[in-house]
């Protein structure tokens, strides 16, 4: 095998395993239901990634859930279970870039959801959060409507008091420049 074969190869490994890595960290395309919201917030990326890694401290933090039993360990494959003021759900973690995404799937009456979240330091300190959620199955296929307004006003809250968190409790300079929270 010469080196430009390999070198072909190896091009195309990669290129095959960087979209797979990115078709991987997305919502299904093809969902009836489907949300793209985007919220600015005025805290360092640090912040906001551990106001939403931290499953433990959810019920804390969002008043629409009531409990969590979080992950063991935050990667991919991992199960964790939680309550919120409708529903009790078991996720799978798919993705875990710290700092960068996070993204986890659930089942439950038959519709499959995908979640994922998506961080951006911004020049200014402050963080710029995707978050994308699909829905599909039966009953998202007939009541399409009302799953998409519930889905748009969840999704909504959930960003609105991420950002209220996360600006609340960013780290302030102590005495001689240091970090403190």
């Amino acid at each position: 095998m010469d080196t430009m074969e390999l070198n072909a190869k190896a091009w195309l490994t990669l290129l095959l395993a960087g979209l797979l890595k990115q078709a991987a960290a997305q919502i299904n395309q093809t969902a009836p239901v489907q949300t793209r919201d985007t919220v600015q917030i005025n805290a360092p990326v640090d912040v906001v990634w551990r106001a939403l890694s931290d499953v433990a401290g959810w019920p804390e933090r969002y008043d629409f859930i009531r409990e969590t039993q979080p992950p063991t360990d935050l990667r991919a494959n991992e199960l964790f279970r939680w309550r919120t003021t409708k529903l009790r759900l078991t996720s799978t973690i798919l993705t875990v870039t710290p700092r960068q995404t996070l993204g986890w799937q659930g089942r439950r009456y038959g519709v499959t959801v995908r979640h994922y979240w998506h961080f951006q330091p911004t020049p200014e300190g402050g963080t710029l959060v995707v978050s994308e959620e699909s829905q599909r199955g039966l009953l998202v296929s007939l009541l399409k409507q009302r799953f998409r307004r519930s889905l748009r006003e969840g999704s909504r809250k959930w960003l609105h008091q991420l950002k209220a968190y996360s600006e609340r409790t960013q780290p302030s300079t102590g005495v001689g420049g240091s970090i403190t929270y």
